[in-house]
């Protein structure tokens, strides 16, 4: 018997053993974990700083992001890759955050999942950074026995008339949609300077040749009606002693007859006058219309719109102005569908790129394309709540 409880002693004994050394085990397993915990959170927000220092960068230099539409919300996409390794640094959420993915892992900065691989990498575009360099980005080697791609044609400068003036279709399809809108507006505007010839003289060249002869006329009668007078006064007035004088009432006709005429000649010759006026301003304003209708600003406006004028550039216009249309009404009606400030300065940055030639992405063109549908059905939905009230 007291064998027996010699053997459960130890049996005891051994399993208190067991459980210490799983206790101990436990414990070493959760401080472990605990310590990694901790480390992965100060590497999260160690590489959060330099990912969110990195994509402001990027933005400052204009660089477009990659956009997606999920669930209602904007994501904007910044790949970079260092060291073999690539990375996407991601503005996501409502309220938008960033985060850190690796491409081909489970690497974020909430599911953790950071090597010190990762942290040295991001180590490394932290002192880029510091040093104001360029945000790395790895380009692929090219084959050695590779021919050099040939350089692209510098873009046109538009800094002359003489530049607009010789203008092709290619060339203009080469222009960024700012510098195509300045040149058509510059081209309209300059169009409507155009002086009008509003004098018209056709209808009084009978009347003029007419109303000479009255003058002529006239001035014959004048000049008779004054002889006649001239003669009535040699002959002085008529008195007993000068018996063959001209009486009061010859003299008061003649005096009559020279009061009309003189009237007539200045009726004819004021009539003249206005169409001799006429024809004056006339020829100014023919003078005027040859001479803008022969200055270069006129020559190169003419040249913009019989360019505007071609199927190809005038399709692609249109196009250009619709595309404009939208992306101001999007800015305009983003902050009434609650989109966040940063995405509202995104798309304001969008339509700036794109009057400055840069394409406007196809995902970006879909979702400014819902925006403005969701505006529209919202404002529909206002309509009939207001319409409900007034009932």
């Amino acid at each position: 018997m007291f064998q027996n409880e010699n053997c459960c002693d130890q049996q005891l004994q051994q399993q208190i053993q067991r459980i210490n050394e799983w206790l101990n085990e436990f414990n070493r397993y959760h401080a472990e974990r605990r310590a990694r915990l901790k480390q992965q959170a100060e590497w999260a927000d160690q590489i959060l700083k330099t990912a969110t220092a990195l994509f402001e960068v990027y933005m400052q230099q204009d660089r477009r992001p990659e956009v997606r539409h999920v669930n209602g919300d904007l994501e904007f996409d910044y790949p970079v890759s260092i060291n073999h390794v690539s990375y996407t640094v991601r503005l996501e959420g409502t309220p938008p955050s960033y985060n850190v993915y690796r491409d081909g892992s489970n690497l974020t900065l909430q599911q953790q999942g950071i090597t010190e691989t990762d942290v040295q990498n991001w180590q490394d575009i932290q002192t880029w950074l510091d040093e104001g360099a360029v945000a790395p980005e790895e380009a692929e080697p090219e084959p050695e026995d590779a021919e050099p791609e040939p350089e692209p044609d510098p873009p046109l400068q538009i800094d002359s008339m003489q530049v607009v003036a010789s203008l092709t279709v290619a060339q203009w399809n080469q222009l960024a949609p700012r510098e195509q809108l300045d040149l058509a507006k510059a081209a309209i505007d300059h169009a409507r300077t155009e002086p009008q010839v509003t004098t018209h003289v056709e209808q009084w060249t009978g009347q003029a040749a007419a109303i000479h002869k009255d003058v002529r006329s006239a001035n014959n009668r004048v000049e008779q009606a004054q002889a006649a007078y001239t003669e009535l006064e040699q002959r002085g007035s008529r008195s007993l002693l000068n018996p063959f004088g001209a009486s009061a009432d010859q003299q008061a006709e003649v005096r009559d007859v020279l009061s009309k005429a003189q009237s007539r000649l200045r009726a004819a010759q004021t009539e003249y006058q206005k169409i001799i006026t006429r024809q004056e301003r006339r020829q100014q304003e023919e003078k005027a219309h040859q001479d803008w209708q022969a200055s270069p600003e006129t020559q190169v406006a003419q040249h913009v719109l019989a360019l505007l004028q071609q199927p190809e550039i005038n399709t692609q216009f249109e196009r250009v102005k619709r595309t404009l249309k939208a992306l101001y009404q999007w800015q305009d009606v983003a902050p009434q569908i609650g989109r966040p400030p940063e995405e509202c300065d995104f798309i304001r940055s969008l339509t700036e790129n794109y009057l400055d030639g840069q394409d406007l992405d196809e995902n970006l063109k879909e979702v400014m394309k819902q925006d403005l549908q969701h505006y529209r059905h919202q404002r529909q939905r206002d309509r009939q709540r207001e319409n409900e009230l007034e009932l």
